[in-house]
């Protein structure tokens, strides 16, 4: 069974198995809300490894914080417990090094790296809160999917003092795949009837499965293409606006 295959049935029974357990739990008197809604802005501190992010002419996979945003929808069964899915993207853009010389009388030279990235998540899992006041804290764990996609061209221009001047890409690569994603932490909101303000929620989140590589442009001694496991470990952050809509 392919990676891919395997992350939906492991979401599906995640699922599942929750609504079995939390709803046999008996249901009381209670004010909060049937749906919670939250809409958050989201950085990630990423973390990529693969075997194509060796630092040489394939790819570097130099991962930053990347910003972005995160929508989750929770079903609540009773006071405390309930079902969450969500979702989450991220990219971004960087410099991963720059380098200028010139020589007098000869020429200069000038080389610079970028890499581009994107993330996407999806996971669906249990949700624990409590109330304290007009404070919800909750905590989540979630089962799902990581879409990654790692992309690096370097460029280079010289400019001799006779001759034409020259600009090129160097060198040109990619590393992406879907593979198994999860994630776990927790926050806080306040809340102010059918509305509220999330204050903080901080996750770690996890992928793992296997990658495709392809260098298109100086690839050096390693292979144009190849197939591996990655690993991603993040750190995410967020904070957003929370809608909350119906009574149990």
């Amino acid at each position: 069974m392919k990676m891919k295959s395997k992350t939906w049935v492991v979401s599906v029974a995640l699922v599942a198995v929750c609504l079995l357990c939390l709803g046999g739990v008996s249901a009381r008197a209670q004010d909060r809300s049937k749906v919670d809604f939250s809409v958050d802005y989201s950085y990630i501190a990423h973390s990529l490894t693969a075997a194509g992010c060796s630092g040489g002419s394939f790819i570097s996979c130099v991962d930053p914080g990347l910003q972005g945003f995160k929508i989750a929808g929770a079903w609540n069964l009773n006071d405390h417990l309930g079902v969450q899915c969500d979702a989450a993207y991220h990219a971004g853009n960087h410099t991963i090094n720059a380098y200028a010389y010139t020589e007098s009388g000869s020429y200069s030279y000038q080389s610079s790296t970028r890499e581009s990235d994107n993330i996407t998540t999806y996971t669906c899992g249990p949700k624990v809160t409590e109330r304290v006041g007009n404070f919800e804290l909750f905590a989540n764990f979630g089962a799902g999917a990581m879409h990654v996609f790692e992309g690096e061209i370097s460029r280079y221009a010289e400019t001799p003092t006779e001759g034409t001047a020259t600009a090129a890409i160097s060198s040109e690569g990619s590393v992406k795949g879907t593979i198994f994603g999860m994630e776990v932490g927790g926050g806080v909101d306040w809340v102010h009837h059918r509305w509220g303000i999330r204050l903080l929620e901080v996750d770690y989140v996890h992928g793992t499965g296997t990658l495709n590589g392809h260098c298109t442009i100086n690839c050096g001694t390693t292979v144009e293409t190849f197939t591996g496991i990655g690993k991603a470990n993040d750190v995410q952050i967020a904070m957003g606006v929370d809608f909350r809509f119906g009574k149990k």
